[in-house]
């Protein structure tokens, strides 16, 4: 894995995570990002997965990033590294977008990002 940050997250991603946060009434929970494979492009494709967590599980890279706590599965932390993640709000939309470098391509519906098989 080539030096630099496993995952940036963005200052607005950051307020948006503490207000989810808020809503489940506990702002020390662990922010746990990982990779989903799904059926798109004959299993090549993955989503991206945010959840809550009490605490940083065997296994997991962890990480702060705007003073808040973060853990990856190991089996997602190569496809993440170098990843930002920010959150926006358009008129069309809201939500994270999470731009990954080690992306080769999205599948045909735009949801998915596909990868090297690794």
């Amino acid at each position: 894995m080539s030096q630099g940050k496993l995952v940036t997250v963005s200052v607005k991603a950051a307020t948006k995570i503490r207000e989810f946060m808020a809503q489940q009434g506990n702002r020390d929970l662990v922010v746990h990002v990982s990779l989903v494979q799904t059926h798109c492009m004959g299993g090549a494709g993955y989503a991206y997965h945010f959840g809550f967590a009490n605490e940083i599980s065997d296994g997991q890279e962890s990480f702060e990033n705007d003073g808040l706590r973060f853990a990856v599965d190991a089996s997602s932390a190569s496809r993440l590294h170098g990843t930002t993640i920010d959150y926006v709000e358009t008129l069309e939309s809201q939500g994270f977008v999470v731009n990954n470098p080690n992306a080769i391509a999205k599948c045909p519906c735009g949801h998915h990002d596909l990868f090297d098989r690794m």
